[in-house]
């Protein structure tokens, strides 16, 4: 067996009963009987994956997802009590978090009454599909195409196309109308081209238009469709529509651009004079559609966004040789919208949209209970409310919040010291990295903006115009999409607001946006193993401060650095300086290309090092950061080691790094996201870092040459 070196510094062991806890726990996550050199994410988390069941209802399970999940059940027992019981489980007594009772009776009656609805089963299997009969009659009934797109738009369906309003990259304090290629329904285009899953999946959707559409529906159900002139279909006819519908689908998706491209800021922003953007795509009236989406009286703009041209000219094509275009995309539509909100009815129809995009994408076939459906569904349309009372029973008050800003500071003030270091920036392009860099703003925990999570009159003013029926989850989805789709649209001809939070206090995650140089870390994610104010700081350096770093890192990967500490698109670097970021650079997307996943024929599927190249950067920046802030750190502040386990808190940093991001997942899914998401595999995460780290090297004794010590390492920041 491989023996672990310690560092010379003499530790202190820490013997609290959550140091006994969190030690037991690393302890058992390890293989012992793998050598750390060799593959450290299968050292770290070996046993883990071992002893850990992939519960069947879930496409796989992790600390992070496991944390979500524990979220939602914390927000099912609110939302299954009453206001009262809420109130007998609040954790802080910040008088500051519990101003208007009666106020925050209201708000917390609306969203149980939507969270009621959902979970009302008898209501849903007695209106079965109806629900959904008056919009697919009003569809079937329209002629002009832009009218049928604005109301599916409306809806928060983008068939075609998506078009919305977003800050200008090059005039950050301004807004701008973007447009952009559509979102496919499977995760990836690729899946377009896989003929045996293109038959499963026109299968599914039979299955999913004929429960809703079919004739074998019951007398009640025939009557409903008769009154709202709607024509049920033979199940030969459902096949044939989807036979079309699915055709479409897959000409649309190989006009789409790869991710990839979609990702550059550079190839996104495509400035259009709007006059020349209608006369070229001509297929719809945007100055129409533009004044039903926009609020009333909203000037047109001179100029708009397209972030895909060439997808925008192959459908402006296709409508040139297509004749009868509109009545195959009303086809289309039909089919898609169908399958968007059928989650939404009965829960038999529901199940069969569940097989699609769990069973066909993500390898699951066991449905989870209905509650977790609901507790998501509420979030979505009430993040806000339900993150206030998340943090009201979860986190704490306002000095929590505050020493999770102190937190960020110490992980800001290393990055700028690693920044100062480095001898390949020049000092004209040095010079721009610190001042962006210190322009950084920090949010933490919740929103203290608009709206205010600590104010319940602020939520009530905020969600006044959404409104929730106890009998009609259907409509109260669809009403939630569309007070969804104002809220974005109000922001037209108004300046960026840079003080809004942008994600739910409850999520487990982290965000940087480039426009408003920003990072926000919300409460979600400010739980162990990320972070856990009564354990070593070592793991905390290793779980919570490596995801600001990570943060902070976007701000200089091949997006963020783009932009200027203004967040606008500008290019601040020397042309000499970039050419060595991009020489560099390739060295990460070479080294993360060689990784690979399995699907469960065996087929071997290679990371995409373009794609995931600005997540790669930033764990490397992110581990890379936090151990020297660490560093700094344990020169003034003693350190504690935890009982049972050989690693100096160096060590341990490393360790929790790693175990934070074990992970147990169906082939299915793993493909899925190799083929779609911007992040490497965890196995990539954890063993590109630690090769391209020599302080770890040096921490676990690697030999020159071991597989965790490869003699190339890659390395920007």
């Amino acid at each position: 067996m491989f023996d672990l070196i310690t560092t010379n510094n003499i530790t202190e062991v820490c013997q609290t009963e959550s140091c006994q806890h969190v030690a037991k726990t690393i302890k058992n996550n390890i293989d012992f009987n793998i050598d750390p050199c060799i593959d450290f994410y299968q050292y770290s988390c070996g046993s883990w994956i071992e002893h850990t069941e992939l519960p069947p209802d879930r496409a796989q399970t992790s600390p992070l997802s496991d944390i979500s999940l524990s979220h939602q059940q914390t927000l099912h027992d609110l939302l299954e009590g009453s206001y009262d019981d809420l109130i007998n489980k609040v954790v802080t007594d910040d008088q500051l978090l519990l101003d208007d009772e009666d106020i925050d009776r209201e708000n917390f009656d609306k969203v149980k009454q939507y969270y009621d609805a959902c979970m009302d089963e008898d209501t849903l299997v007695n209106l079965g599909p109806t629900p959904i009969y008056p919009f697919l009659a009003r569809q079937a009934q329209q002629t002009d195409l832009t009218d049928i797109i604005v109301s599916l738009l409306m809806d928060q369906d983008a068939p075609l196309f998506d078009i919305g309003v977003a800050p200008d990259d090059k005039h950050p304090t301004k807004h701008i109308m973007v447009v952009n290629q559509l979102v496919l329904n499977a995760p990836s285009k690729d899946y377009y081209e896989q003929t045996d899953l293109m038959d499963k999946y026109r299968q599914g959707l039979s299955k999913v238009v004929d429960a809703v559409i079919g004739t074998n529906q019951s007398d009640i159900t025939r009557k409903t469709a008769t009154q709202k002139n709607l024509t049920l279909l033979t199940y030969s006819d459902i096949e044939q529509a989807v036979q079309h519908s699915v055709d479409m689908e897959i000409t649309l998706a190989r006009m789409t651009v790869p991710i990839e491209e979609v990702r550059d800021p550079i190839r996104s922003y495509n400035s259009m004079d709007f006059s020349d953007f209608e006369d070229k795509y001509s297929f719809v009236d945007w100055k129409k559609l533009i004044r039903k989406l926009a609020p009333k009286d909203t000037n047109l703009p001179d100029t708009i966004i397209v972030t895909t041209p060439s997808y925008f000219d192959k459908v402006a094509e296709w409508f040139e040789k297509t004749p009868d275009a509109t009545d195959i995309l009303k086809n289309y539509f039909m089919v898609r919208y169908i399958y968007s909100r059928s989650s939404q009815l009965d829960p038999t129809t529901a199940g069969y949209v569940y097989d699609i995009d769990s069973g066909l994408f993500s390898g699951v076939t066991t449905k989870p209970p209905r509650w977790r459906h609901c507790v998501a569904s509420t979030s979505l349309s009430f993040g806000d409310m339900l993150g206030r009372y998340f943090i009201l029973v979860q986190f704490g008050g306002e000095d929590k919040r505050k020493d999770i800003l102190t937190f960020l500071d110490t992980i800001h003030e290393a990055w700028g010291k690693r920044l100062s270091s480095l001898t390949w920036l020049d000092k004209q392009t040095l010079d721009k990295a610190l001042e962006k860099l210190g322009k950084i703003r920090h949010k933490a925990a919740y929103s203290i903006h608009y709206p205010d999570l600590r104010s319940a009159s602020s939520l009530a003013t905020f969600y006044k115009d959404m409104t929730v029926n106890r009998k009609t989850y259907y409509d109260n989805v669809g009403r939630s999409n569309v007070w969804g789709i104002r809220q974005q649209w109000k922001k037209w001809g108004k300046p960026v607001d840079k003080d809004i939070f942008d994600m739910d206090a409850m999520e487990a995650n982290a965000y940087y946006t480039p426009n408003d140089n920003e990072i926000v870390v919300p409460a979600g994610i400010l739980t162990s193993p990320y972070y856990d104010d009564q354990v070593p700081d070592a793991l905390n350096f290793g779980g919570i401060g490596m995801v600001v770093g990570h943060e902070i890192t976007h701000a200089f990967d091949n997006s963020g650095q783009l932009y200027d500490g203004d967040g606008k698109l500008e290019n601040w670097w020397t042309n000499a300086t970039m050419e060595k970021f991009n020489e560099m650079k390739t060295c990460f997307i070479d080294q993360y290309s060689e990784f690979t996943e399995k699907d469960a024929g065996g087929k071997v599927y290679h990371v995409n090092g373009k794609l995931t190249l600005g997540e790669n950067l930033a764990d490397n920046g992110g581990v890379g950061v936090s151990y020297d802030a660490f560093m700094t750190l344990s020169k003034t502040k003693k350190q504690l080691s935890l009982p049972g386990l050989d690693f100096s808190p160096e060590q341990l940093l490393y360790v929790n790094y790693a175990q934070s991001w074990c992970t147990k997942a169906t082939p299915q899914s793993r493909i899925s996201a190799i083929l779609s998401d911007e992040h490497s595999p965890e196995r990539a995460r954890i063993n590109g870092v630690v090769q391209n780290s020599e302080a770890f090297s040096k921490l676990f004794n690697c030999p020159i040459g071991s597989p965790m010590n490869p003699t190339k390492k890659c390395s920007i920041w």
